[in-house]
């Protein structure tokens, strides 16, 4: 079965530097690497390590058993760790990424 999100998760390459550009983390595999990668990997110890493990299970299970319910809830648990760890203020946001891929900001 695919491995693939819905839609897919949008991560600053790099949260100091918004300009650099953006991602799409668009299958199990990619949240499963991006997990060490982006800034998500210094989430594991510090205050937002409950988000990383919950993502952490979340792609693993879904990686195990692809059901869209799994994949569902990996994505979401990836969107609130990008959300946590790596949000960028709305100018930033406005200056560096299309309105398409705000609005899927939005929805993540």
């Amino acid at each position: 079965m695919e491995t693939r999100f819905s839609e897919p998760v949008v991560v600053w390459l790099d949260p100091e530097h918004p300009e650099f550009g953006l991602r799409d983390i668009r299958t199990v595999a990619e949240g499963l690497a991006a997990l060490h990668r982006y800034d998500l990997g210094d989430a594991r110890s510090g205050p937002c390590r409950h988000l990383w493990d919950e993502a952490a299970a979340a792609l693993v299970r879904a990686r195990s058993e692809p059901t869209p319910d799994h994949l569902a809830r990996a994505r979401a648990a990836l969107g609130r760790l990008v959300g946590a760890v790596a949000p960028v203020p709305r100018d930033t946001r406005d200056r560096v990424a299309p309105r398409s891929w705000f609005a899927r900001m939005l929805t993540a």
